[in-house]
């Protein structure tokens, strides 16, 4: 049924984009009143529950909160559609004939109460209208939030882990979502570091690597999953077993939605793609590389920026982000903490979790007795979801790999506060 101001078909496709379940994220986006059918209403009220209640949108689940006629409509908008490549289209519309419906009723107020109706009149009722459904969809937002936490503490948070026993205890697993910061000096070993996080993961993952190519990120990734030397990659001496091992990493990989992308290097790009992909794992190497169609007066500006941009894509596709970054010169010569990373102001405040690694034999190259190349020192500096502390591991150079040492326990930032220069009220909490 179609009319000026309204439109079933339009109605029901809309409806039936949600039972995608790349679609159904974006329920919300249009409210109850939206719709100018009952059936219609009482559809999407059905779905709203759903979704509250953590179930997820299927036939079954919404048809028991609907009559026997009501369930007519459901399966009539289940199959007004073959896909949710429109949803766009039919959002705007349905969007569009519920204001001019809201529009018609403000004026025919007017008209009944005898008033005459001026241009500004109208404009001001637009401009109301519009501002109303801003705050009403904010308010459902909120509604709906509060009406689904208690139902949500029925289940444990997703998280992301290390697969490091002591790493994972102390920082808790990353929470989905969530924005966290690697920072080190060149040499310390982040890339591997991050990868190894990856190579953890059983859930879909998107690598953009802005400085090292696809290659050589795979290289990595064979050398620590499939314990190949890293070192043989430079001469290519395998043999077929070793070319058969790597085709069924790459099997699995494909299997798990890894993707990995050398070539995006502004946020906007990277945005757009995880939107496309919906990863729950997002790894950047590095932050200082990352630039923005958005110009900025200065590089702390568009740091800043960047940063905003991450957090706000974290949050809306839900995906754990984490990021490389670089450290300043001042660190050189002592164990970097946050405070030495570049432009670490907006870095600080921005991420949930701030990780620095630490390599002594880095800067003391001439005692390897005192100071052992694979000793890597990981130091929780900031967590909003767990503890703070250091943590040693080893890194095996020839696997790419890091190891947590025999019996390692963390130390609390209050006990090597003085080892590494933090003041105590500079301490995060």
């Amino acid at each position: 049924m179609v009319n000026n101001l309204y439109n079933q078909d339009i109605e029901y496709s809309l409806l039936g984009c949600f039972f995608f379940q790349e679609a159904t994220h974006r329920l919300h986006d249009v409210q109850e009143r939206d719709f100018y059918f009952e059936d219609c209403r009482k559809v999407y009220a059905a779905m709203a529950k759903c979704i509250a209640e953590h179930k997820r949108i299927d036939l079954v689940l919404v048809g028991t909160y609907l009559d026997d006629n009501m369930r007519i409509a459901l399966i009539d908008a289940v199959s007004s559609v073959s896909t949710s490549a429109n949803i766009e289209h039919y959002m705007i519309e349905l969007k569009s004939l519920s204001l001019a419906r809201r529009l018609k009723n403000k004026a025919s107020g007017f008209v009944s109460t005898g008033e005459r109706l001026t241009v500004e009149d109208f404009k001001k009722v637009v401009d109301d209208e519009s501002k109303q459904s801003y705050v009403s969809d904010i308010i459902s937002e909120s509604d709906i939030a509060l009406d689904g936490f208690v139902e949500s503490l029925k289940e444990p948070d997703e998280r992301i882990k290390f697969g490091l026993r002591t790493v994972d205890r102390v920082t808790g697993g990353l929470s989905i979502p969530s924005l966290t910061t690697i920072g080190a000096e060149p040499s310390v070993g982040k890339t591997s570091f991050f990868l190894n996080l990856a190579m953890n993961q059983e859930k879909s993952v998107v690598v953009f690597s802005l400085e090292m190519t696809s290659k050589m990120i795979l290289e990595r990734i064979m050398s620590m999953d499939l314990k190949v030397d890293y070192q043989t990659f430079r001469s290519s001496d395998f043999k077929q077993s070793d070319y058969d091992a790597f085709l069924g990493k790459i099997k699995k990989l494909k299997e798990l939605n890894f993707h990995i992308f050398d070539n995006i290097y502004n946020v906007e790009a990277i945005v757009n793609v995880v939107a496309k992909l919906r990863p729950k794992l997002v790894l950047i190497d590095y932050l200082q590389i990352v630039r923005t169609l958005q110009k900025q007066e200065s590089k702390r500006l568009e740091i800043a920026y960047i940063i905003g941009t991450l957090r706000e894509m974290m949050k809306t596709y839900e995906c754990a982000c984490v990021v490389l970054s670089q450290v300043s010169r001042q660190a050189s010569g002592n164990a970097p903490t946050m405070f030495n990373l570049y432009e670490s102001a907006a870095i600080e405040q921005g991420s949930d979790c701030i990780i620095m690694m630490d390599r002594p034999y880095i800067r003391h190259k001439d005692e390897p007795e005192k100071y052992p190349p694979e000793h890597t020192v990981i130091l929780i500096d900031k967590n909003k979801f767990g503890q703070t502390g250091t943590v040693n591991l080893r890194f095996e150079g020839k696997y790419q790999r890091f190891y947590e040492l025999e019996k390692e326990q963390p130390q609390r930032l209050s006990q090597i506060s003085t080892q590494i220069n933090i003041r105590d009220d500079q301490l995060p909490f």
